[in-house]
């Protein structure tokens, strides 16, 4: 069973999780900073799908509160029709609150801010994977 990578996009920051070989449970993996043309980014989730044997990754799309796209989700889905390009497959899942919740989460452990702008993005990306993997049963 191949493993998935689950993806945070930012235009700073891109926060990777991977699942569990069983696919089951997702856990922080990376963050990735974003340069001019993305190229960088693109390479960087590249080697690591290779490294990990994955060949799907799940991205969050940032949706609006009323569930229409927005400029960011349409930055999302040109990055991931990016990432189709170099051979993955791509599945998108809404995201809309992934990054408060990943800094809920956080703050329950008692991590300080600085902290959790290192790992916010990793979190978040655990979140949108787990939520995938819950919601596709994939076992």
């Amino acid at each position: 069973m191949q493993r998935i990578i689950g993806i945070d996009y930012g235009t700073i920051r891109i926060g990777l999780a991977i699942s569990s070989e069983t696919n089951q449970s997702a856990f922080p993996l990376s963050t990735i900073t974003v340069g001019d043309d993305h190229s960088s980014a693109i390479a960087q989730i590249q080697a690591q799908c290779q490294e990990h044997e994955v060949a799907e990754v799940v991205l969050g799309l940032p949706l609006a509160a009323d569930g229409s796209e927005g400029d960011m989700a349409r930055q999302v889905k040109a990055f991931g029709e990016r990432l189709r390009r170099v051979g993955l497959s791509v599945h998108y899942i809404d995201e809309r609150f992934s990054s408060q919740g990943s800094a809920a989460v956080m703050r329950g452990d008692g991590q300080s801010s600085r902290k959790q702008r290192q790992v916010i993005d990793q979190v978040a990306a655990q979140q949108i994977l787990q939520t995938y993997l819950d919601q596709h049963g994939a076992a």
